[in-house]
């Protein structure tokens, strides 16, 4: 077949790759497919692929099957099959992280124009067109260097790929004025699982009424797992490889994503979301501007040392996300504390919880760089790697540990959120207490549970669990 209005397209997807190039490849193909363009791919097959999908779109796939080792043989076999299916292609697409100039090059006398599509703006490229559709601070700048002087840039959300069922959906779409229902889905791939994690903490919500649709893609290594996590909550409702994702999304309040490409999807519906960086590509987009620091998820001792060494700090403050009803009062009083005795050298690591005298809930922690770097160096044990500070007050001939203490011993009240008795208990003094733009102090929830014995009386028989070693 010889035509001169043909589009070829290289791109690949896999468990390992996920399939976000597909998705905005098969979005640019269909609206070109509108247009009159011809357009076909070439596409290396690999587990959990998406070449059964272009094809069920109606579109030819041609499989690579030779040695994909390096940008030359993958041209050469890219030229090959040029070669033999006598294609003139007006254009080529290449969609692929692991291809650039090189490849480009070997390939620009075969073809009319190249269209690059990149986001990750970390190899030079010899194209005509380079489309970049993620949003960056230095976004007009990234590319300096690494394209043709000639090259035109078309770069940020207003070029974003979305398919025609998110344009058609886009004037159905309603206000959103409550959160009834929730969309959960991590990708097509979610190599790492963090569908199933998300669930697991939608679960502690215990809001048997949130609606929740929770999507996963054909490329998902975990689909039985997260099935079967579906089956367990109420209201919840297992997806497959959807092809109404448009109609989901609109039909959202809030959703909980990762931060590829669906997250334009999401914004072009005005759908609420958190966004999660689940690949390093999709950092700086999701952050948008707020300072953000991506380590070692099980390392959480690392995770702190290295965001403490890439803010250059002397001092660091630790309070855990299970403490909702943390006094910001309280930490200033103890960042007071540390600070008057810094100087001298006689403090190391304060603590409100080596002596407890305030609620469980209350927790807060202030320690030197100093000692994180030493624990960081030093601590072995899985608890030490995951609690960050055991290995500091555990070994208090080291350093110098001070206990920050109340006037009145309140370590009795249980405020601190890890079982669904925590959340309802948390959740009723919400209801009662929260004001937008008021700050809920100590002294105003124990007031609360003064007058409502049966709020506090909601978690009394919960028993802490201990740190494992």
């Amino acid at each position: 077949m010889t035509t001169s209005n043909l589009v070829c397209i290289r791109t690949d997807s896999s468990e390992l790759i996920g399939t976000g190039h597909v998705m905005r490849d098969l979005a640019l193909a269909q609206a070109l497919g509108r247009r009159g363009s011809k357009v076909e791919f070439a596409c290396r097959p690999a587990r959990g692929d998406a070449i059964g999908v272009l094809e069920s779109a109606g579109f030819r796939v041609h499989r690579l099957l030779g040695n994909s080792a390096g940008e030359a043989s993958d041209a050469a076999e890219v030229a090959l099959l040029l070669d033999r299916s006598r294609i003139n292609c007006s254009w080529l697409v290449v969609d692929h992280y692991g291809l650039g100039s090189q490849w480009e090059s070997n390939l620009r006398s075969r073809v009319g124009r190249i269209l690059v599509i990149d986001d990750l703006a970390n190899r030079a490229h010899d194209c005509d067109v380079l489309l970049d559709q993620n949003l960056y601070s230095d976004m007009e700048r990234r590319y300096d260097g690494l394209v043709p002087p000639y090259c035109k840039r078309l770069l940020g959300p207003g070029y974003a790929l979305l398919r025609e069922e998110f344009r058609r959906m886009r004037p159905a779409v309603r206000p959103r004025k409550s959160i009834r229902h929730m969309l959960l889905s991590m990708g097509g791939a979610d190599a790492g699982n963090a569908t199933s994690k998300a669930l697991a903490a939608v679960s502690l919500l215990g809001a048997a009424a949130l609606v929740t649709d929770v999507v996963v893609g054909w490329a998902n290594p975990h689909v039985a797992q997260v099935k079967a996590q579906c089956e367990t909550l109420p209201n919840t409702y297992f997806h497959q490889a959807v092809e109404n994702m448009a109609e989901l999304v609109a039909a959202a309040d809030i959703a909980i994503s990762a931060g590829g490409i669906s997250l334009w999807e999401r914004c072009y519906l005005g759908l609420p979301s958190v966004s999660i960086a689940i690949a390093s590509n999709q950092i700086e987009t999701v952050r948008c501007g707020a300072g953000i620091f991506r380590g070692s998820e099980s390392d959480v001792l690392e995770r702190y040392y290295q965001a403490a060494t890439e803010a250059s700090a002397d001092v660091v403050v630790r309070v855990t996300s299970d403490c909702p009803l943390f006094d910001g009062q309280l930490l200033t009083k103890m960042l007071e504390r540390f600070q008057e005795k810094m100087p001298d050298g006689i403090i190391d690591y304060l603590s409100n919880s080596l002596k407890r005298t305030f609620p469980r809930g209350l927790d807060a922690e202030v320690f030197t760089f100093a000692a994180l770097k030493c624990a960081y160096e030093n601590a072995t044990t899985p608890a030490e790697r995951e609690h960050v500070t055991p290995y500091l007050y555990r070994h208090p001939e080291r350093y110098n540990l001070q206990n920050y203490s109340g006037d009145i011993d309140l370590s009795a009240h249980r405020w601190t959120l890890d079982t669904r008795e925590d959340y309802e208990m948390i959740s009723a003094v919400y209801e009662n207490l929260y004001l937008p733009g008021v700050l809920i102090s100590t002294s105003d929830v124990l007031e609360f549970l003064a007058g409502c014995p049966d709020v506090e009386n909601l978690n009394i028989n919960i028993e802490q669990k201990a740190l494992g070693y």
